[in-house]
């Protein structure tokens, strides 16, 4: 959390004003793959396993240097805390503030009776969950400040996060397979990182806030020939003030705690 302060120090030094905030947070704390699992949901439904996969192994209870969930702390809390602290900055720049969720945010994966997700073995998923609801908790509070807030997500695309745990032929095996899923009808794997941008990008650079819907998910898409277009999704707001009356807690928690971390050294003799 000193971090994120000292972050926050060094952008209200540097600057009046920010225009643009992208949250893409994505720590994991996996743990490898359960490939009996795997084999068995590619062959009951070659599209669910490649894009809600729930043969993903991942460690249970780990916490950061600053006891809070690892995850939650990375994903979450942590760059809602530093959108807490340059408020002004984000308002004086009438910002967009950009969310990345993801496709696996679906509300099963987290509980609110564990918001730090530290008896979870989903906590990818649950952040992202907690990132949907976070956005909807706080979307009339930031536009209260002048400040356009968008949630997205990039679709199935390849990504270097999880290859240490692939060969050369289970990596060549998962990219066939995004592709077969593309083929037969998901609109959801861009497999290309540049195409899982056009969600991030187009509400930064041509949404309009008087026309779209802010409670909606804006999703990068791509057809079978990978043609590529925007599309929505509905988010389900169920508990969404109740994270944000959590976080709210925490990061006045965090404020008493780090209100003597950082000191202006630089004051001439």
């Amino acid at each position: 959390m000193v971090s994120i302060l000292n972050a926050y120090y060094d952008l209200s030094q540097k600057y009046s004003a920010i225009d643009y905030f992208f949250v893409n947070a994505a720590q994991g704390v996996y743990d490898g793959i359960d490939w009996v699992g795997a084999t068995k949901q590619v062959m009951s439904n070659v599209i669910e396993s490649v894009t809600n996969p729930t043969y993903r192994i991942q460690r249970v209870g780990v916490k950061s240097a600053d006891d809070l969930g690892l995850v939650f702390q990375a994903n979450v809390f942590g760059p809602y805390y530093l959108i807490h602290k340059i408020l002004p900055l984000l308002s004086a720049g009438k910002a967009k503030v950009i969310w990345v969720s993801s496709l696996m945010s679906d509300p099963k994966f987290h509980s609110l009776q564990d918001i730090q997700m530290l008896k979870s073995d989903t906590t990818y998923e649950g952040s992202k969950r907690l990132v949907d609801l976070l956005h909807l908790g706080t979307l009339e509070e930031m536009k209260d400040q002048g400040i356009q807030q968008y949630l997205v997500q990039p679709g199935i695309f390849i990504s270097h996060s999880f290859s240490v745990y692939l060969n050369f032929f289970t990596y060549y095996g998962m990219l066939l397979l995004f592709y077969i899923a593309r083929w037969i009808g998901s609109p959801w794997h861009n497999i290309d990182g540049y195409k899982a941008a056009n969600a991030p990008v187009y509400v930064a650079t041509l949404a309009n806030a008087k026309s779209e819907q802010l409670r909606l998910k804006y999703g990068s898409a791509t057809d079978k020939n990978g043609k590529e277009y925007i599309k929505t999704q509905e988010v389900d707001g169920t508990g969404a003030s109740d994270v944000r009356d959590y976080f709210d807690k925490l990061a006045s928690e965090w404020d008493e705690k780090l209100k003597d971390q950082i000191t202006n050294t630089r004051v001439p003799i």
